[in-house]
């Protein structure tokens, strides 16, 4: 089988300024992944005192971290510098500013000029570049393949979902993906901060991507639902949107954030 992926979301302004480091930081420690998605999940509407809670919550999680180990400490106050950071400036007018310059079209289509619309992308924006950051050093070298916001064509076809009035609309990219050709194995990951936002159009583009990778026996792969949130809240939404829409029923894996750092001790020889 082969496997093509092409990357077609659009960059956004301060990726490797303030998310990147965040990302860094945290996910050398499951403690520091879980931490990040609790914040995350909690600090997802604009206030006015939105930093200081963000810097608050941070200094009471602190006391969670193993006070004996001095390097656990130190790293621990970097991840929370770098997290406080990161809300301090998107959710700050000149920040704004900077994403207008940056992709003006980008920025009216997302409507980023609003806090709230704002926070919410690169709070999105960051959850992506901590699985991509997990999943990507598996996918380096000959015969492999690795991209994220993309599209997937499986031996030519592309995938993708139709979904709306007269099928007009469609859902045709992945936030993770990556394809190893010799050993005929993938990882496909759709990540949400809040799994309610998992809707039917992602079911179906799931559907989509597993009958494919179905038709050839000799594939192994991981379909997943990747969230912030409890993998009991996922499970919890897929059940939903299956008694909803009797269409959807394929099994695919649910990752809430206990499961997170799991995903960087993978190994593409003992999973294929």
């Amino acid at each position: 089988m082969k496997v093509r992926l092409k990357r077609t979301d659009k960059d956004y302004y301060g990726v490797g300024e303030y998310i990147l480091p965040v990302v860094e930081a945290a996910a050398k420690y499951d403690q520091f992944i879980q931490i990040l998605c609790e914040i995350l999940n909690t600090f997802d509407t604009f206030s006015e005192d939105i930093v200081n809670k963000v810097k608050k919550t941070l200094e009471l999680e602190k006391y969670k971290i193993n006070e004996g180990d001095e390097t656990v400490k130190e790293d621990y106050k970097l991840f929370a510098n770098r997290l406080e950071t990161f809300y301090w400036h998107v959710v700050d007018y000149e920040f704004a500013e900077e994403v207008k310059k940056f992709d003006q079209d980008l920025y009216q289509e997302k409507r980023l000029y609003h806090t709230d619309y704002r926070l919410g992308r690169y709070r999105g924006i960051l959850f992506e570049v901590l699985i991509d950051a997990l999943v990507k050093n598996r996918y380096q070298g000959n015969g492999k393949r690795y991209a994220t916001g993309c599209t997937i064509r499986i031996n030519g076809c592309p995938i993708l979902a139709q979904y709306g009035f007269g099928n007009s609309r469609h859902k045709e990219t992945l936030d993770v993906a990556g394809w190893d050709e010799r050993m005929q194995y993938g990882e496909f990951y759709e990540c949400k901060v809040n799994p309610k936002r998992f809707e039917n159009p992602n079911y179906h583009f799931f559907m989509e991507i597993k009958k494919a990778l179905d038709a050839d026996s000799r594939v192994k792969y991981i379909l997943a639902l990747v969230s912030a949130d409890s993998t009991r809240n996922l499970k919890a939404q897929k059940e939903c949107l299956e008694e909803e829409d009797t269409d959807c029923n394929i099994d695919f894996e649910l990752i809430g954030r206990e499961g997170i750092f799991g995903i960087s001790q993978y190994v593409i020889s003992e999973i294929a």
